[in-house]
């Protein structure tokens, strides 16, 4: 999958190994095989190539984050560390976005915030942690970007009905 991907700009190979990648990580995250779900999704945020900012990505780039994304929303609370990979794409493509270099579509991470309601003990926790170690990245930028801080103060807002014992681990 990782080869087909690089070597080509097919669009209906390009789909097929998004496709791949995502019943992987759906497969690895079910599982609960963590070792195979960090490598499938650290491989996932490479090809989006996101994090390098480059000024030659290409559309395949930005299809990869948003399967990346889909596949975030769909096993949600089955992520565990991967998390900080996912939330790590996400300020890079809000960066972008204030940086004005590419016209990027945030939707899905903020539906992934909204659902954030629905995330287990577990994975809220995962979640706010990874959430909480992006923003402290994104402040200290020069100049810092404060929209991942917004984030971390909707997700706060959004599970204050939680109980309190899981906010303490």
């Amino acid at each position: 999958l990782t080869m087909s991907f690089e070597m080509t700009d097919d669009n209906e190979i390009i789909k097929q190994c998004l496709k791949g990648f995502q019943f992987c990580t759906h497969i690895a995250s079910h599982c609960y095989i963590e070792d195979a779900l960090q490598t499938l999704v650290d491989s996932f945020s490479k090809f989006t190539r996101l994090r390098t900012y480059s000024t030659k990505l290409k559309q395949k780039n930005f299809q990869c984050t948003q399967a990346l994304l889909r596949c975030a929303l769909e096993d949600r609370d089955y992520l565990k560390g991967a998390w900080s990979i996912i939330l790590a794409e996400c300020s890079a493509l809000d960066k972008m976005s204030t940086n004005k270099v590419y016209i990027t579509d945030l939707s899905i991470f903020n539906q992934l915030i909204n659902y954030t309601i629905s995330l287990d003990r577990e994975s809220i926790i995962d979640f706010v942690q990874a959430l909480c170690d992006v923003t402290a990245q994104a402040l200290v930028e020069k100049p810092p970007r404060y929209s991942m801080l917004h984030s971390l103060e909707n997700v706060a807002v959004l599970n204050m009905d939680r109980p309190m014992i899981i906010w303490r681990e």
